[in-house]
């Protein structure tokens, strides 16, 4: 997998990447172990390449949830937790790729760039 992005956790005990194929994978900052992975996209595209590239990965500030900018027109919220990640909202809309995201200082709101 080629990683296309990362982010360390507010506590920065967990590094979160992304990459070309949609695989999202946990990292324990101090062993380097990988924790976990998670797949947002079906197994099919993922296999094909098809929009599955994350381009951008936000943790919000209170580290319960993921922000992810993805080729396939979409914003992905995931829960942050390693152990059972979950895809908590899948934001449509846009009309191109999603390229940049962010995330309020009180979590309370998502903005995205296409």
């Amino acid at each position: 997998h080629v990683t296309t992005c990362a982010c360390l956790t507010p506590a920065g005990d967990i590094l979160v990447t992304a990459a070309e194929s949609g695989m999202v994978s946990f990292w324990d900052v101090a062993s380097g172990e990988r924790d976990g992975t998670f797949p947002l996209h079906s197994t099919e595209a993922m296999a094909e390449r098809r929009n599955t590239r994350v381009n951008r990965l936000k943790c919000a500030h209170d580290g319960r949830c993921l922000i992810l900018a993805c080729e396939d027109h979409t914003v992905v919220l995931l829960d942050a937790n390693p152990n059972n990640p979950f895809v908590q909202a899948r934001l449509k809309g846009h009309t191109g790729s999603v390229l940049d995201c962010d995330v309020s200082r009180d979590n309370k709101y998502v903005v995205s760039a296409s």
